[in-house]
């Protein structure tokens, strides 16, 4: 059996799993339905779950610390009985047991379950996120869906790239140097992600900032739009950049949002978890031009995904003194996290497709460091939500920037899909 260190992509995840579980992202599981034929058996679907798991083989590893606290995985091999797999008559029930916590120690990072509801069937998914990111899901996806229709189960000729693979270069000398590029664009920008952070701890809504993080609001909106499905990613991006920079009071922007890094050789079709926090900072005039901050978007992102993929602790060494705040706490610059409808297919109501039923505003015990805007758009409807510590914003101050954001978003969208077009 094959062992050894994680890969980048996998930090964050096993992190994620240290803490205790009411503090763990939500995002930490990763949960899909899939629909059944209806003359497919249990043992059919198995055998079609056994042999993705098979052909991908983070999804049988566990997961421990060494004896110096390290984590390492650890390939098993692609036996029957090591599946997770059950059958529900009640979908309700079958979804707990799916979002149920992870022992990644002894057992694999995937669950699989045929949930039964009158006559309708599923084949529902659970992988924690130390196994694949969003994109990685989706290969999983695509490939039972092709399985369960009487297509091909995957391309053995041309076998993706594994996580101990990625980890291996990761420990070479190329691996450091591709740190060490990341490391120093991020600190090209600290200047700036140290004014910003400096501006969120200052209490810039006229709210003095005492505490530390303890909880989180959560303010979402909708709105209805015939063009939310052929919105761009840049006019997303560069419409938050503007009400945040009439928010702080700050001509540059620097957001964090996460990269897929499939750029890499060999991964486009690897269930693996690859995606990483990239920095795209925008330049926003002092007139606050929404359509110079769309442009600027467009090669913001960019930037951000060619130096999204390094070693994130080594990182956070690097830049331990920017995220930090006046009285010690830890403050993170803002997200942006963009899910279109076809990917955020989630049941439950932890994932993000679940979390906007309606609009309105919570708090939350689960503390949040920073600004973290989360977007789902779909054929008709733009969804948007901002988590924020209330350590950072007051209740008030959070609406007005949900409700400036969501303005700004359907004009900066329409700039960008004119520009695409």
């Amino acid at each position: 059996m094959r062992s050894g260190a994680l890969c980048w992509g996998q930090q964050w995840a096993w992190e994620q799993q240290q803490l205790p579980a009411g503090r763990r992202a939500p995002t930490l599981l990763l949960r899909r339905l899939i629909p059944v034929p209806d003359d497919a058996e249990p043992d059919d679907l198995r055998r079609s779950v056994l042999r993705s798991v098979a052909r991908h083989a983070v999804l049988r590893s566990t997961f421990a610390a060494d004896g110096s606290g390290e984590p390492r995985q650890r390939v098993w091999p692609a036996e029957p009985g090591r599946l997770a797999f059950r059958e529900f008559t009640d979908a309700a029930a079958g979804e707990r047991w799916l979002a149920g916590p992870y022992d990644l120690g002894s057992g694999w990072p995937l669950r699989a379950a045929l949930l039964r509801t009158g006559r309708r069937r599923s084949l529902g998914l659970s992988v924690h996120h130390i196994a694949a990111d969003l994109h990685g899901v989706a290969v999983l996806r695509d490939e039972l869906r092709g399985a369960l229709s009487g297509g091909p189960a995957g391309r053995p000729e041309a076998a993706p790239r594994q996580a101990l693979d990625l980890a291996a270069y990761e420990s070479s000398p190329a691996g450091a140097a591709t740190t060490a590029k990341a490391v120093r664009y991020w600190r090209r920008h600290a200047g700036d992600l140290d004014q910003m952070i400096r501006r969120l701890a200052a209490g810039v809504d006229g709210t003095p900032r005492d505490a530390g993080p303890g909880s989180t609001h959560r303010v979402r909106t909708r709105c209805g739009t015939p063009s939310a499905g052929r919105l761009e990613t840049a006019g997303v991006v560069g419409a938050i950049a503007v009400a945040l920079a009439r928010f702080l009071r700050i001509d540059r922007v620097p957001l964090t949002l996460l990269s897929p890094n499939r750029h890499l050789p060999g991964v486009r079709r690897s269930v693996c978890s690859l995606a990483q926090s990239g920095l795209c900072p925008i330049d926003v005039p002092s007139a606050r031009s929404l359509p110079a901050a769309v442009a600027g978007a467009w090669s913001g992102l960019l930037r951000a995904q060619a130096h999204a993929y390094c070693d994130g602790r080594e990182l956070t060494r690097a830049l331990a003194g920017v995220f930090t705040g006046p009285r010690g706490y830890p403050i993170t610059a803002p997200s942006v996290n963009i899910l279109r409808a076809e990917t955020a297919d989630v049941p439950g109501d932890e994932g993000l497709a679940g979390t906007f039923p309606e609009a309105g505003a919570t708090v939350s015990d689960r503390p949040c460091a920073g600004l973290n805007f989360h977007v789902l758009l779909s054929a008709r409807e733009v969804v948007l939500e901002l988590r924020a510590g209330t350590h950072l914003i007051s209740a008030a101050s959070c609406r007005e920037l949900v409700s400036a954001s969501m303005r700004l978003i359907l004009d900066g969208g329409d700039l960008a899909c004119r520009r695409v077009a």
